[in-house]
């Protein structure tokens, strides 16, 4: 039994000095909503009908009580129309659309309180089990915005609704907020609320003005590119008048609770049978 206590008394006395230098590993799962601010939603967060289930999966490296960077990959779905906003422009307008959301993106956390995912085992550790947080990174997310027509549903990119053949892969920046709970050694609970600023503009397939000759487009395109109730052009038409606002980006947030399993064994707890 000796030859065991000696490494633990040693464990303890440095796990004193070196608490700040503990790294650990999570992983884990987190569903929560999505919702989508642009051209046809321009400013209401949870957007009724248009508020979509997302999941995602999270694996953060903790390298001391403060900071950590994480790595995320997500599932969500996004959609808004027209004829729900208060406006005349946009009722006019009478656009919608829908579209799935796959993203991966890496960031840094940092916790305002010192958060230790293991229970102390000394009067001069830490006790800290919660702590609110701010993270911030950069990713990529694939987008495939869609229209209903008639009871069917049309991939927009295709049809080129505005001339433009843009790219349904695109970069955001991501930047939240959240709180997280140890609720054992092994287990941390956390929630969290995220905003993507893409660097597109089509995550909703409007963007700047209708085509101005829409003689080369297939009468498909231009029924989903013009589904206005009343022509706003000077020539009885919208062919070559504004559609949507080309000096903003397209936005979308996922807010969510996550579940995160501890994959690093306590260095604070003395890990022997004294049976043995």
């Amino acid at each position: 039994m000796r030859k065991h206590l000696i490494p633990c008394i040693v464990l303890a006395v440095v796990s004193l000095s070196s608490a700040n230098a503990q790294r650990y590993y999570e992983l884990g799962l987190g569903a929560g909503l999505t919702f989508y601010n642009g051209d046809l939603n321009p400013s209401r967060f949870f957007p009724g009908g248009h508020t979509h289930p997302g999941v995602g999966i999270l694996y953060r490296y903790n390298w001391n009580p403060r900071w950590s960077v994480r790595y995320a990959f997500s599932y969500g779905h996004v959609s808004a129309q027209d004829s729900d906003a208060d406006g005349y422009f946009q009722q006019n307008r009478n656009l919608s659309f829908e579209s799935d959301v796959f993203e991966g993106y890496a960031a840094i956390d940092f916790n305002f309180f010192s958060f230790k995912p293991y229970k102390a085992v000394s009067l001069f550790q830490s006790t800290d089990t919660f702590t609110p947080f701010v993270f911030g990174g950069i990713g990529i997310f694939n987008f495939n915005p869609k229209a209903e027509l008639n009871g069917n549903l049309y991939d927009l990119r295709p049809l080129k609704t505005e001339e433009v053949d843009y790219s349904r892969t695109s970069l955001f920046l991501v930047y939240g907020l959240g709180l997280k709970l140890r609720l054992t050694d092994r287990f941390i609970l956390g929630i969290e609320g995220g905003l993507r600023r893409s660097f597109t503009d089509y995550l909703d397939d409007v963007s700047g003005s209708y085509p101005l000759n829409p003689e080369g487009m297939t009468q498909l395109a231009q029924n989903l590119s013009d589904r206005s109730i009343e022509p706003q052009g000077p020539d009885g038409t919208n062919w070559g008048t504004q559609r949507g606002n080309s000096q903003t980006r397209d936005v979308y947030s996922f807010y969510a609770l996550y579940l995160t399993y501890n994959l690093t064994r306590n260095p604070n707890r003395c890990h022997f049978n004294p049976l043995k």
